[in-house]
């Protein structure tokens, strides 16, 4: 189902409203999470790197912490993170309030647009796949794990532009590359955005999630074309069923797994950055 009418910006708007009255605290109010893994971590973290940033240099190591620890190499601190740079300019309590209000609505956002274009739901029923997803009890059990709630709320993202990618794929190579390759590149961003973001089993777990349903992307494409199969009259008369040749599997291996394997390794290399460092850090670790 293509999203082309008004009435599909309204959902996304309504989504953002519901946000902001569920979390009307954090965003209207001086209250502030002070469970202990966002005290203790995240705003000390936010602080550090927000000033540095401010002072014109990278973070790329904590005097503050022991004798002083690698800062940039840890991922956890996602100090490259493109939202965190964005909202480096707020306060630490502000900007961990803030990021948590703009994830959860972004994830009930991209739940939306999926279920719209992906799934072909009606405006009501995506509207209630976005409300569902941005409300779940595993979104809302990450809301003090910050980095692990920047990372997740990209996954419905990453499912769009894998099928458009998949979808656009199949025409010849240069139609192919019309159609497929915008959305490989944007679902390569997604996926080193979510790198970035701090929390590498999360993005580990989408990239899982994205190859099983890269394989189940493979069995639906297999059997539509196994289903176009049809009798004929052979020379003797006799009708008997023509199955699909194996050549019809071979493409949309090639489309569902290719596109899985570009989006991967291309994503990876736009995290290069923060993977590299923190990479050679495990290897210096206990």
């Amino acid at each position: 189902m293509k999203i082309r009418r008004a009435g599909d910006l309204a959902a996304p708007l309504a989504l953002v409203a519901l946000t902001l009255a569920f979390f009307w605290k954090l965003a209207f109010t001086n209250l502030i999470l002070a469970g202990v893994d966002v005290f203790c971590y995240f705003y000390p973290y936010r602080a550090y790197a927000a000033q540095a940033i401010r002072q014109g240099h990278l973070p790329l190591w904590n005097p503050y912490l022991f004798m002083g620890v690698p800062f940039l190499a840890n991922s956890q601190a996602g100090v490259l993170y493109p939202l965190n740079l964005a909202l480096d300019c707020l306060s630490p309590a502000r900007l961990v309030s803030w990021s948590i209000i703009l994830h959860v609505a972004l994830a009930g956002v991209f739940a939306y647009l999926y279920a719209r274009s992906s799934l072909r739901l009606s405006r009501w029923a995506a509207l209630l796949a976005g409300m569902v997803f941005a409300g779940s009890g595993f979104l809302g059990a990450q809301v003090e794990h910050v980095n692990q709630l920047n990372a997740s709320a990209w996954l419905p993202l990453l499912l769009l532009l894998y099928d458009r990618a998949v979808r656009g794929w199949k025409g010849g190579r240069l139609e192919g590359w019309k159609g497929g390759g915008p959305a490989v590149l944007l679902g390569s961003l997604v996926v080193g955005v979510q790198f970035l973001a701090g929390h590498a089993q999360s993005s580990y777990i989408c990239l899982v999630g994205l190859g099983v349903y890269a394989l189940v992307s493979l069995g639906t494409e297999a059997r539509q074309g196994f289903s176009t199969g049809h009798f004929r009259e052979a020379s003797e008369g006799i009708p008997r069923l023509r199955y699909a040749p194996l050549r019809m599997l071979v493409p949309a291996a090639i489309r569902c797994l290719g596109v899985l394997a570009l989006m991967t390794v291309l994503g990876l290399g736009l995290a290069a950055v923060q993977l590299v460092p923190t990479w050679e850090l495990s290897r210096l670790s206990v």
